[in-house]
């Protein structure tokens, strides 16, 4: 391990970066950190809409497996749904405005702009439905997993249709 560890070090291997570096320093980090927290709050509201479903199914099933008796109550998975979705709602808009200001410095990159704001209306969206909407926590559930699907599924394609999100592989 040391041998392939000291000829990664030493041999000649590395490339020139042929895409810029960008330099607009901390609000560039922070914008970047933000959303990850953001996506990844919201993929743990994903994962509790998907526990809440699968306890639901053994529910009207009457099929107890053995996971039924260690998930937490189908209440307390809707809360954490709800509130967990607060969080990463609001690191999203943090995570959107700074990249917003960065953005503004670098030039406006209208794919990525019109992608991260269908999201932000999306979620929310969610956020709002079950008070104003009287959204059950199924319904919820299901756009939670099927939103949070949707951003797996289609980050990459943007990123690579964006012009300011190219970074070196």
């Amino acid at each position: 391990m040391a041998a392939i560890n000291f000829f990664a070090l030493v041999a000649p291997i590395d490339r020139p970066n042929p895409y810029p570096v960008f330099t607009h320093g901390w609000p560039l980090e922070l914008h970047a950190s933000l959303t990850l927290l953001a996506y990844g709050a919201l993929g743990l509201a994903a994962v509790a809409a998907f526990l809440y479903l699968v306890q639901e199914r053994q529910l009207k099933e009457h099929r107890f497996g053995p996971s039924f008796y260690r998930l937490p109550a189908m209440g307390d998975l809707a809360q954490v749904q709800h509130r967990v979705l607060a969080y990463g709602f609001v690191l999203l808009t943090a995570g959107l405005g700074i990249g917003f200001g960065v953005g503004g410095i670098a030039g406006f990159d209208w794919v990525k702009l019109v992608w991260s704001a269908g999201v932000w209306v999306f979620y929310f969206l969610l956020l709002v439905a079950p008070a104003l909407l009287r959204m059950s926590a199924r319904r919820l559930a299901w756009c939670l997993l099927g939103g949070y699907l949707f951003i797996i599924l289609t980050f990459w394609g943007i990123n690579s249709l964006s012009h300011a999100h190219r970074f070196a592989v």
